[in-house]
C-alpha cells in the first residue's frame, strides 16, 4: 500500500500554529523535500517512540541503513530537518519515507 503524503504548511512572519497529523501506522507517511522543509514531531504517549526514515540508496551495492530518530513524549513538538534528504528520496517518488509504530503526530512546514 502507497504511503500517506503530507503536505508542508508555510510560516509566515505573522506566525503559524501547525496542524498535526497522526501518523499513518499501517503504510507508513512521505513528503516531498525541499529547501526550508521541517518535520515536526508531536509525541502525547508515556514514553519515546522511533521514526524510522527509510533510506532507499546504496553504498558499494551495500544497503544504507535506515535512520531512527527518538522522538520524547511530552508536550514540546520535536522538529527534525533532514538537510542531506538526497539520501533518503525514494528512487521512484523522490519523496522521503517514514514510519513508526507507536502513534506520534506530524507536521511538514515550510519556512
Amino acid at each position: 500500500m502507497p504511503t500517506t503524503r503530507l503536505n508542508p504548511q508555510q510560516l509566515t512572519s505573522a506566525g503559524v500554529t501547525p496542524t498535526f497529523t497522526g501518523m499513518d501506522l499501517v503504510n507508513g507517511n512521505n513528503y516531498l523535500p525541499a529547501a526550508g522543509r521541517v518535520l515536526l514531531f508531536r509525541n502525547a504517549g508515556v514514553g519515546s517512540v522511533n521514526v524510522t526514515v527509510v533510506t532507499p540508496g546504496l553504498v558499494d551495492g551495500n544497503p544504507v541503513a535506515d535512520r531512527v530518530v527518538s522522538v520524547p513524549n511530552g508536550s514540546v513538538p520535536f522538529l527534525v530537518s533532514l538537510n542531506e534528504a538526497a539520501g533518503y528520496r525514494s528512487p521512484t517518488s523522490g519523496e522521503v519515507e517514514f514510519t513508526a509504530a507507536a502513534a506520534v503526530d506530524v507536521a511538514v512546514l515550510q519556512s
